[in-house]
């Protein structure tokens, strides 16, 4: 029997190739001491994350609203570069 891929792991694969520095997996948006959206995987000090392709659009829009670059998968290659460049300063 064939192994499924794990859930994003062409994506994370993509990103160990690129030397991107190693996302939160499952990070939760917590405010108020209250865990109020989570997403798949997160770069919190980029507020850059990747939200899985079923995501609810409410948790999408609570991490916008507060200036995260959210993207949702499957990522096109001019999403995974403007990640990569995004995580990739101050380094």
């Amino acid at each position: 029997m064939k192994n499924k891929n794990t859930y994003l792991q062409e994506e994370c694969e993509y990103f160990i190739k690129n030397k991107v520095l190693t996302p939160v997996c499952g990070y939760e948006l917590i405010i108020n001491d209250m865990i109020v959206a989570d997403v798949e995987l997160a770069w919190p000090a980029f507020k850059v994350c990747i939200f899985n392709d079923d995501a609810d659009p409410q948790s999408v829009q609570k991490f916008g609203v507060l200036g995260w670059h959210c993207y949702q998968v499957p990522l096109s290659d001019i999403e995974f570069e403007e990640i990569i460049s995004t995580t990739s300063k101050n380094r």
